[in-house]
């Protein structure tokens, strides 16, 4: 399993709920059980999309999974994540295209140190944000685009996850004129197990609470 691809740099941590059913092809990392300095192992990972394409074909206000970048990773102790995806990005007209690009993990979004959902009324969990256009500018997930060209897309975060299933992936969606292309992502990802006494500056955080500021008086 040496394959990955996405992009962001966060600091998180998700909590596991029961048992999970694991895909065929996760990856399971093992646990160093000597305890004698901060960094106990550090594992890395790549993956390369597989199709080299994808294809945004419609405008969206949620984010499509870009295929062949899906990376479960299952474990027993925490472990940092750290998270890059590299990519082109392919816009093959000049009527002008908004891309986004956003690390996700479990379906959900990342956006700095929060984790949200993936539906139109996200934008309502973060203080001080008015639409979806400025909470997926959040972290340079934002991409304006007026000319037919080519860039190279990027994101990277670090990422605390607590034990359990854990599914890695690349989303993107665009607004205005469409298509435009994902092309040769490539995932890296290096997992890093920390002593369990260590103090690393973050805490463990909960799924979002989804009770939306509109629902709010209800």
């Amino acid at each position: 399993m040496t394959n990955i691809g996405a992009l962001c740099f966060i600091l998180l941590v998700i909590q596991c709920n029961g048992q999970q059913q694991m895909p065929s092809n996760t990856i399971q990392i093992s646990s160093k059980q000597t305890y004698t300095g901060l960094i106990q192992s550090e594992v890395y990972y790549i993956k390369y999309q597989k199709p080299m394409t994808f294809i945004v074909s419609g405008e969206s206000d949620t984010f499509s999974k870009v295929t062949g970048l899906t990376v479960p990773f299952y474990h027993k102790q925490p472990l940092l994540y750290e998270i890059k995806f590299v990519g082109t990005c392919h816009v093959p007209h000049s009527s002008g295209v908004l891309l986004f690009v956003r690390l996700m993990i479990d379906d959900y979004l990342l956006y700095g140190d929060k984790l949200l959902p993936n539906n139109v009324e996200r934008y309502q969990l973060l203080q001080g944000v008015d639409d979806l256009i400025s909470v997926d500018a959040i972290g340079g997930g934002r991409f304006d685009l007026y000319l037919v060209t080519m860039i190279q897309c990027e994101m990277s975060s670090f990422v605390y996850l607590n034990p359990g299933l854990h599914v890695i992936d690349v989303g993107v969606r665009g607004k205005m004129n469409m298509p435009f292309q994902v092309m040769g992502g490539v995932l890296s990802i290096k997992l890093i197990q920390y002593d369990r006494n260590a103090n690393i500056g973050v805490q463990p955080v909960t799924w979002p609470n989804v009770t939306f500021r509109s629902f709010s008086s209800q």
